[in-house]
């Protein structure tokens, strides 16, 4: 595409900024501003001081702050979480037909042999390949086919092999070569077996904190390395974060910064739309939420966000949508990391403390600074170097209507997301209003059940309601008295995580399965192994069993939903549909229906008996977590991260047909009380919101844990509600109240 020869108008910029250009004009002025500097400081100038734009942004940003909208905006960007920039859909005018697609996987490329696709985003297909030359394993990263024809789509991808290129570093990704296949450019770069950081934070939970900040120490190396040559990442985060193989699952290999589509030298502080929608709310700095100019500070920022995350398995600033997330980078101060674990030490605390400083001038001067201190502090652990207390790490932003002005410019720069999306669909009716029934009685904590050393991620009654198990972040099943809530019995074999557990509907079995990829059977009366299913070696995240007690449905990081044979301990079948990590699994009580969420926010119905699918859709905007079938069989509610409330569906049609609003950001956990009159979930902030079904009001609302809730599960008579949570404990809640009370 030709280069403008002359430069646009000044309202042509505005209109850029304010997203009214049409997308082949704006490519052409995109394409402009990359060759001319003198209209990148004119569009620089607008952007940053401009008060009619931030007047604008601010009027309007109440219809980007309606929930019908930002749904419409989170659905595009939600599809995929490396996207950020937004592109024509296969509806669009402009849309180029595919040069490649992933089922036309090439034998060869640049003399390299391919070997599978390990990775699909919005920007590219990642391949592992073998170099026959040099007898080595490397990745190869192609554009995305529908990108070849954008100019700024090639851009970046060139960027992104200059930037990465330019940094020769340990902790940096290591580029091999840049060529092109049919115009379809392509980068030769290290393989890096270990996958992602947040893969491992997806299947092993957070690492013990020397592991947390020898990860920290190399990022930040890393980054030194990049800043050193002009460059800010822009986008540190979990996911652009690799690994190397470690010779042990649990401890995570060597990390190396990758992904540098969107870096940018120091002083090139451009607000095009591929440079304002850029990184991730969560791991965003104030600074870049708010589109102001960026420097090297930035990228700390997002480094402590990292660190956080590693260090308490959550993520600094949840939200629930984008500009809640954005919000709360610019005004919030998170949960202290040692209250949510406090295994962490002070000073490993106080690092992320002052990466965190809303304003950059306080943060830790240089990432070679977090480095040496981070090494230094673990090679002399009784004599840590201690920092000091960031002086604006818990400071809001002063001037609460310049935040709130720039995260609307940030939503005023994403029209064409809501064009992508199209018109949502009308609204279903909403069964209840979150108001809390007046006659409800406090519901009181009947025992708490102390014994895990670490979170609490499963808990589940046995039929009988006699008993219950509870599985743990210290690779423990722990067996309990439902009466006393005393601790009857520590199953041990996991190497991990144990994320879930089932009781068998006969009683006479338990499941369990962790992160290591287990699936153990257990005898409940003799409290012994009886088999491990040899599953592999992927996280199992949920298991479900079949009402009859022949199957065990299995989901995990492998994304498809395994169906195992209880008798012959064998996989009848794998049932693929599901492009992220299984979250939530269900079976309906008559065993004829299967329902599984996903990372991706997917909810599927399968027939069981078959392992035909009968029905796909979205549940969520960011990822589904939570599923419950009613007794009755009707209806299925479902929860998510991204959305505050809980949706209700028709199994017989898979339509939604009421929304209930806990107003509950960050949804975990749901589960139907026995006789489908109550439902209860729980959510991050370790909240459990209780409703009655048939009138749909709030009966209570419950501050049950300090931390996560991660499961809920009632008694077979409906009277007790135990829930799981962060602060390892388990706990058991007195409903009699609450069923006496019922209008």
């Amino acid at each position: 595409m030709a280069v403008p020869a002359r430069c646009p108008p000044v309202n042509r910029l505005r209109l850029l900024l304010s997203g009214q250009i049409p997308y082949a004009e704006e490519s052409d002025l995109t394409v402009h501003l990359d060759h001319c500097e003198s209209c990148r400081l004119m569009l620089d100038e607008l952007s940053g001081a401009d008060p009619d734009l931030l007047a604008a942004a601010s009027s309007d940003r109440t219809r980007f702050t309606e929930e019908a909208s930002l749904r419409r905006v989170i659905q595009v960007l939600s599809r995929d979480p490396e996207l950020s920039t937004i592109h024509p859909t296969p509806d669009s005018p402009s849309y180029r037909p595919p040069l490649l697609s992933p089922e036309e996987t090439p034998a060869r490329l640049g003399g390299c042999e391919i070997a599978r696709l390990i990775g699909q985003g919005g920007m590219g297909l990642v391949y592992q390949a073998y170099d026959p030359a040099l007898k080595r394993w490397v990745a190869i990263k192609i554009l995305s086919p529908h990108l070849a024809s954008d100019p700024v789509a090639r851009l970046r991808f060139a960027r992104e092999a200059q930037a990465a290129a330019a940094v020769c570093h340990e902790n940096v990704i290591t580029i091999h070569a840049v060529s092109e296949l049919n115009g379809l450019p392509y980068i030769v770069m290290d393989y890096m077996p270990g996958g992602s950081l947040q893969d491992y934070l997806d299947r092993y939970g957070r690492p013990r904190w020397q592991e947390a900040a020898r990860l920290g120490a190399e990022i930040a190396s890393g980054l030194a390395a990049a800043h050193s040559r002009g460059l800010v990442h822009r986008d540190i985060k979990p996911s652009n974060v690799l690994l190397q193989a470690s010779e042990t699952r649990r401890l995570p290999g060597a990390a190396k910064i990758g992904d540098f589509g969107l870096a940018r030298v120091a002083d090139d502080s451009r607000l095009t739309r591929t440079g304002t929608i850029a990184g991730t709310p969560m791991y965003m700095s104030p600074e870049q939420s708010l589109g102001e100019p960026l420097d090297h500070r930035a990228d700390l920022f997002s480094l402590g966000s990292v660190l956080y995350s590693l260090c308490t398995g959550r993520e600094p600033f949840p939200g629930g949508t984008p500009v809640v997330v954005l919000r709360q980078v610019c005004e919030w101060t998170p949960t202290s990391i040692r209250r949510l674990n406090p295994a962490v030490p002070q000073w490993l605390a106080a690092v992320v403390e002052r990466l965190h400083a809303k304003d950059p001038a306080h943060r830790v001067a240089s990432a070679a600074e977090v480095a040496e201190l981070l090494r230094h502090n673990l090679e002399n652990p009784e004599s840590p170097r201690i920092l000091p207390p960031g002086r604006a790490s818990g400071r809001r932003i002063k001037n609460r209507n310049r935040a709130l002005a720039g995260t609307a410019l940030l939503c005023l720069l994403v029209p064409a997301a809501l064009m992508l999306a199209g018109s949502a669909p009308h609204a279903p009716a909403n069964a209840g209003d979150g108001i809390a029934d007046e006659r409800a009685d406090k519901v009181p904590l009947r025992a708490a059940l102390r014994g895990h050393n670490g979170p609490v991620w499963a808990i589940s009654f046995s039929p009988d309601g006699q008993m219950l198990a509870t599985g743990g972040d210290d690779a423990t099943l722990r067996l309990w008295e439902a009466a006393s809530g005393k601790d009857s019995a520590v199953l041990t074999g996991s190497h991990s995580v144990v994320f879930t557990a089932a009781f068998s509907h006969s009683g006479e079995f338990l499941v369990s399965g962790s992160g290591d990829g287990s699936i153990r059977l257990w005898d409940v009366a003799s409290r012994k192994e009886r088999e491990s299913l040899p599953h592999g070696t992927v996280s199992v995240r949920r298991v479900a069993i079949s009402p009859d007690d022949k199957t065990i449905a299995v989901g995990g990081t492998t994304q498809d939903v395994e169906l195992w044979d209880v008798e012959t301990r064998s996989l009848r079948r794998a049932l693929p549909g599901h492009r992220g990590t299984i979250l939530a699994i269900a079976f309906a009580t008559d065993g004829k229906m299967l329902a599984t969420g996903d990372a991706r926010g997917d909810i599927r119905f399968w027939d069981p008996a078959t392992g035909a699918e009968r029905g796909n859709f979205s549940g969520d905007p960011l990822a589904l977590r939570a599923l419950a079938f009613s007794p009755d069989r009707a209806t299925l509610a479902s929860a998510g991260s991204g959305d505050k409330d809980v949706k209700l569906w028709r199994v017989a049609t898979r339509e939604r047909f009421a929304t209930l609003h806990e107003n509950l950001s960050g949804l975990l956990c749901l589960a139907f009380s026995p006789n489908g009159s109550m439902l209860a979930a729980g959510n991050r902030e370790g909240v459990v919101a209780i409703r009655d079904v048939p009138s749909g009001r709030t009966r209570a609302t419950l501050q049950a844990h300090q931390g996560a809730v991660y499961a809920l599960a009632f008694s077979r008579d409906g009277r007790t509600l135990a829930s799981a949570g962060e602060d390892r404990l388990g706990k058991l809640w007195d409903l009699r109240g609450l069923i006496e009370s019922r209008p």
